[in-house]
């Protein structure tokens, strides 16, 4: 909600399991998404109870995905995180 106070047609759109599929299946639909103008926030320790981490994506470059974390100043995903305990995405519009 705090988000539609600065910019008021942002809308939450859907969400994206990404739980067993393989590095390049995650690289290619986050691709998908990003590159059809998406705003995405992907969970990135696996989603498992007490272990829940979101990061925004800001690009996508090769096969590095670019991030805004509140955690760390890192800004590869898969570099600061396991790819393999990234578990979805949420992913937002904005008109």
């Amino acid at each position: 909600a705090p988000i539609n106070k600065v910019v008021p047609d942002f809308k939450y759109v859907g969400n994206i399991n990404l739980r067993s599929k393989s590095r390049a299946e995650k690289l290619s639909l986050i691709t998908q998404y990003y590159n059809n103008g998406y705003y995405l926030t992907v969970e990135v320790k696996g989603a498992t109870k007490g272990n829940q981490h979101w990061v925004a994506v800001i690009g996508v470059d090769g096969n590095n995905i670019v991030m805004v974390d509140p955690a760390t100043n890192h800004t590869d995903m898969w570099s600061a995180y396991e790819w393999s305990k990234t578990s979805q995405f949420n992913y937002f519009k904005a008109n």
